[in-house]
Formats: structure tokens, C-alpha cells, sequence
């Protein structure tokens, strides 16, 4: 999978989702390691929770996303710590 990092304000993202999601819905769902088993999404880009949050000074500290059709419901895999605790991720299911 190819991933691609920009930098853009949330104005001119809001723009480009209304463009996008026009032609084609879609769902944005968190990626990373979460304790919970439910996957977060939303349906729109303007709905972003870090949409007009700061970033921090590490980009590989920003929330990231999946996104896909609108229809796909991203499925939750259990990830096993070394620590010995469990974590969970989004994936997307074809």
C-alpha cells in the first residue's frame, strides 16, 4: 500500500472533501492501536476530529486515517503487545 503525506489548512481540505465526496462517498476511520474494539469513523472529512487541531512537532505523532468507500465497514484485528496486553486495529475488508 502507497501512502502519501501533504500538508494542507483545514480550509483548503474542506474544499477538496466537498469535491471528492460530491462524486463519491466516503469513510474516514482512525488508524493506529486503540484498547477499544470498535472502529471510529466518520463520514465526511469536514468531521474530522483533528481537522482544526494543532499537529504536533512529530509527524508520525498526527492521527491518521483510512479511507474508504463509504459502504466498506472497516473490520477491528487484535494485535498482541509484547508487554503482554492487547491492542486493536483498523482494517479495511474487501
Amino acid at each position: 500500500m502507497t501512502q502519501r503525506q501533504f500538508f494542507a489548512l483545514p480550509e483548503d481540505l474542506l474544499q477538496l472533501f466537498k469535491l471528492v465526496e460530491a462524486k463519491q462517498p466516503l469513510r474516514y476511520t482512525r488508524t493506529g492501536l486503540f484498547e477499544s474494539q470498535l472502529a471510529t469513523s466518520v463520514l465526511s472529512g469536514a468531521d474530522l476530529p483533528s481537522l482544526h487541531v494543532a499537529a504536533p512537532s512529530a509527524t508520525t505523532l498526527c492521527p491518521s486515517y483510512l479511507v474508504t468507500y463509504a459502504q466498506v465497514m472497516p473490520s477491528v484485528r487484535t494485535v498482541a503487545q509484547q508487554s503482554g496486553s492487547i491492542r486493536r486495529r483498523s482494517v479495511a475488508e474487501s
